[in-house]
């Protein structure tokens, strides 16, 4: 049992699971981690990742773990809050002097001290705020004071007489002749509401500044930040160019208000504008970890003071990643003249033992009594703050010998990696970092042709599947940074030896030559293998892709565009789908397909371009989800569908995104939203093509009886109480002499049949009217007894007319023109046996159907089985149209599953003809009507889509 994805996190253990990084460590020792495999085995994995930059000198340091036993054998208190705090006092004093060389600052920096880099970044910014406050208060202040003057002078009767300026009549129009109240009050009343206001905070681009409800709202990521957009606190994210830009006066996009405050002065009293500060901090990463590994510079370090000193803030370093000696030096900022007024520190500072953070504020910027409203439980506790004093000396020691080790392998390896960006400029995009701080970042792949490496892109999980092969199959353990899917980030120790390079490159070079190559199977074999690859050797599929003739590049955009979502019909079509999975099992398709059913997104395939004959063009996508028919078959019975309808959603919502106006719902997901009706993405219209299905399966089926030489007498329908079914009986009473409608049995289908039974007579009843001796089907079924009809029909006038035909049919003919059984064994008597039951298995017998009979089997899934057919080889069964394109138009080679070149199925047709027509709403949504079905028959066939083909084996 995992107790982990059981109590703790289900989401996350799901997703590590999906992509082999599932593993259980147990022991960590220097530049490793230790995990049991499967059969009990100890596996080292070289640790690359050093949580997250927290472990500098190794896994459990010898010497700083046995300071710790030292620490734990002395008693050392843990718990003594609301004392003095030795252990604090004493990592402050250590920290005073490298703080103050390292920033440039003569000030000391008061310490308030944390468990996390979150919290610390969460201190900062309440710090900043509460500094803010105190001027804002002042301004209060001031404010009061100019305006009891004002009201001083008027009561002892000086003659007061504002002086506004254009820009002040233009924004305080209400000022402009106002009485002496009415502008004192409203001067209030502004300045009130403009002290009021909440702050402004600055975060650059690609910053992460924690995960908290406050630190959150600072982390430019919005997949962690979205969630939480309503919590309220106010970030403004910006690039250095755009800093710079304010600073310059060339944009304005902090709005920065000034309070109103009557000032007298010689030429007598004015309206002074005093600017009120809105932006409490501006935070900044000097290597943006999180963000993707980027460096900032000695150019971005003066647009960021200058920033600070326009808008009266304090700067804040976070410092949580880069700092406590991961880039060379205590802050990585010193490196580039950085000079904040507050430092974040944490992670390595905690000495890869303790948890620890810090946040230290210059003395000159720090607001007294802070420290009385801000606790921590857990903070300053006697061990974390001395063994973090360890590490220091250890950092600082010799001359600081680690730091310089730290600079030296740095440089070292980020050399090596920039021969690998050399090797790969097709791959790898960028290699950037500080010190053991490096990011590699790959080029988006996107587009690539291998479209399971293109799904990892789009789901923004490339750099996850990356990280997963290089532990799984070379025991290396880096990951992707929080907000940038496609950059893996490195951040060893300072125990990494030159063969530990030498292994990460060579992995790193067989994942570039992979991604070259397409090799998808090469890349995702760990996800179904217990054993590296044994080859170790990507194969170059490149060939392959470029005769599918997938580069179709459109000059100009289409009329419309139209979305299909669609699904695999089992595991085993990937192999059509990726020829580098040719020699996996079916049992290994499988597993992939399961493992990546923690995100059912799929990317969408390249727009097939589809030109009607009368001119317009669509360009048709296919939205698939993972997801198979055998596993959606057995959510369906186990009524587990709001997973599916999300993941459809989410696959509808995508589209409209695109630029898709319409969308088709194509085989199972059809079912799954209750045809259409349990969507709910607005915006984008719904069809789930039954309606051309219908029709073109119709067609098929005339075209059969035609071949057959003798025409549908009978026709039995097998699920004729349901809609599909129902209007199919519809269709067939017009061709049919004698309409069976078979039911289930259940509670309520008989009446159901009953309703069906009625409107088809009604409508040959009409039909018979209006065509008379040319009416077909059941209708010329009626025309002998047309008069005596009549006379029932006037005789019972305000009945139901198709009730009253039906009752009198039962009454006077021995055998009806339309029967009603739910009895299977009925298809027996029928020439033509048409299949619309929505049942989950196949479960026509196969020994009640007449010789040479036509079968029509449109059901999801089908309701007569191909094994079953193969004992009946003078049954024709129909499992549909196939639709022929107007200009043999196809879809792309790996998804064309059971078609030819030039065809679509009808479902897809339906979608392409609303997107031709521009139809301004839903289609085949909901219950289908005769009336659409022959509608979007006519429709079709004005465009050009015609019946190419008849769909004679199951494809689902």
């Amino acid at each position: 049992m995992n107790h982990y994805l059981q109590y703790c996190k289900p989401s996350l253990s799901s997703a590590l699971m999906s992509i082999g990084l599932d593993k259980t460590y147990h022991r960590a020792q220097g530049q490793y981690l230790y995990y049991k495999d499967s059969h009990g085995g100890e596996k080292a994995v070289l640790d690359l990742l050093g949580g997250y930059g927290a472990v500098l000198l190794g896994h459990n340091d010898p010497a700083l773990k046995q300071r710790a036993i030292e620490l734990l054998q002395a008693d050392t208190p843990m718990h003594h809050q609301f004392s003095i705090r030795s252990g604090a006092g004493g990592l402050a004093e250590k920290l005073q002097p490298l703080l103050k060389k390292e920033t440039g600052w003569p000030d000391d920096f008061r310490c308030a001290y944390t468990s996390t880099g979150a919290e610390s970044v969460e201190i900062a910014i309440k710090h900043s705020e509460m500094i803010r406050g105190h001027k804002l208060d002042l301004l209060s202040q001031q404010s009061e004071r100019a305006l009891e003057q004002a009201a001083l002078a008027w009561e002892q009767g000086e003659e007061v007489s504002l002086s506004l300026s254009e820009e002040q009549t233009q924004a305080h129009p209400t000022l402009q002749g106002a009485s002496r109240d009415k502008l004192l009050a409203y001067i209030r009343d502004y300045n009130a509401n403009v002290l009021q206001q909440p702050p402004v905070f600055i975060a650059l681009n690609h910053a992460f500044h924690g995960k908290l409800t406050t630190s959150i709202q600072l982390t430019h990521g919005a997949m962690y930040r979205q969630p939480f957009r309503r919590l309220g606190l106010r970030t403004e994210f910006a690039s250095i160019a755009q800093l710079d830009a304010l600073c310059r006066g060339e944009e304005a996009w902090i709005a920065l208000p000034e309070l109103l405050l009557p000032k007298k002065t010689k030429s007598g009293w004015q309206l002074a504008g005093v600017p009120v500060p809105r932006v409490a901090a501006v935070l900044a990463e000097p290597v943006q970890g999180e963000g993707g590994v980027y460096v900032l510079t000695e150019s971005d370090a003066e647009v960021l003071h200058r920033v600070r000193d326009k808008l009266g803030c304090p700067l804040i370093a976070d410092e949580v990643q880069s700092g406590s000696g991961r880039c060379g030096s205590l802050l990585a900022g010193s490196q580039i003249g950085l000079k904040p007024d507050y430092v974040v520190l944490s992670k390595a500072l905690g000495a890869g033992l303790s948890k620890l953070g810090v946040v230290a504020i210059r003395s000159g910027q720090y607001a007294d009594g802070f420290d009385i409203l801000q606790s921590s439980t857990f903070a300053e506790d006697e061990m974390s703050c001395q063994l973090a004093a360890a590490y220091l000396d250890r950092l600082f020691e010799e001359e600081g010998r680690v730091l310089a080790k730290v600079r030296d392998l740095g440089e070292l390896l980020l050399g090596a990696l920039k021969g690998l960006h050399h090797r790969y400029p097709d791959v790898i995009k960028d290699i950037r970092g500080k010190g053991l701080l490096l990011g590699i970042e790959f080029h988006s792949q996107e587009n690539a042709p291998a479209h399971l490496i293109r799904t990892s892109a789009y789901q923004g999980a490339l750099g996850y599947l990356l990280t997963g092969h290089l532990l799984n199959e070379y025991g290396i353990r880096v990951a992707p940074p929080a907000s940038a899917g496609s950059v893996l980030r490195i951040e060893p120790t300072i125990l990494l030896t030159q063969p530990q390079i030498d292994e990460l490159l060579y992995a790193l070079d067989r994942v570039c030559l992979a991604m070259r190559y397409q090799d998808t199977g090469f890349l995702m074999h760990f996800l179904v293998h217990d054993e590296p690859h044994p080859t170790r050797e990507p194969k170059d599929f490149r060939s392959w892709y470029s005769t599918l003739g997938l580069d179709v590049d459109y000059s100009m955009p289409a009329d419309s565009k139209v979305a299909f979502v669609n699904h695999l019909i089992s595991s085993d079509w990937l192999r059509q789908v990726d020829a580098s999975l040719q020699h996996w099992t079916d049992a290994q398709c499988d597993e992939l397909v399961r493992r990546f059913a923690f995100d059912k997104r799929v990317a969408p395939f390249a727009p097939v371009r589809i030109r009607s004959t009368q001119g317009q063009s669509v360009d048709f996508v296919l939205y698939p989800i993972n997801a198979t028919s055998q596993q959606i078959s057995e959510q369906l019975e186990g009524s587990q569908l709001e997973p599916l309808r999300h993941a459809i959603d989410e696959r509808l919502a995508a589209a409209k995104a695109d630029g898709c106006t319409h969308a088709g719902l194509g085989m199972f997901t059809s079912i799954v939203m209750n045809n259409g009706k349990a969507a709910q993405t607005a915006g984008i219209s719904l069809t789930t093509g039954n309606a051309l299905t219908i029709a073109m399966a119709h067609e098929a089926l005339l075209n059969a009886a035609e071949q057959r030489g003798e025409p549908c007498k009978t026709a039995a329908v097998i699920g004729a109480a349901g809609n599909i079914g129902s209007v199919y009986s519809l269709l067939a009473a017009e061709h049919c002499q004698q309409l069976i409608l078979v039911g289930s049995g259940r509670q309520g289908s008989e009446k159901r049949l009953l309703k069906v039974a009625y409107q088809t007579y009604q409508a040959a009843w009409e039909t018979l009217l209006s065509e008379g001796l040319s009416g077909r089907g059941i209708a010329s079924a009626l025309r002998p007894h047309k008069e005596a009809i009549a006379a029932r029909l006037q005789a019972t006038s305000g009945r139901a007319v198709g009730e009253t035909i039906f009752d009198w049919c039962q009454e006077h003919l021995a055998d009806a023109p339309v029967r009603v059984s739910t009895d299977l064994g009925a298809v027996s008597l029928a020439d033509t046996v048409i299949c619309a039951s929505n049942a989950s298995d196949a479960f026509i017998d196969i020994g009640t159907i007449q010789q040479n009979a036509i079968v029509c089997d449109i059901a999801v899934p089908h309701n007569l089985s191909d094994s079953a057919l193969q004992e009946r080889p003078d049954i024709r069964c129909i499992r549909g149209g196939i639709v022929q394109t107007p200009h043999s138009e196809s879809l792309d080679p790996r998804v064309r599953a059971y078609l030819d070149e030039g065809q679509i199925y009808a479902c897809m047709a339906e979608t392409v003809v609303l997107g031709m027509e521009q139809y301004p709403t839903h289609y085949s949504y909901g219950n289908l009507s005769k009336a659409q079905v022959k509608w979007i028959a006519q429709r079709a066939r004005e465009h050009g889509m015609t019946l190419g083909s008849v769909k004679v084996s199951e494809s689902m």
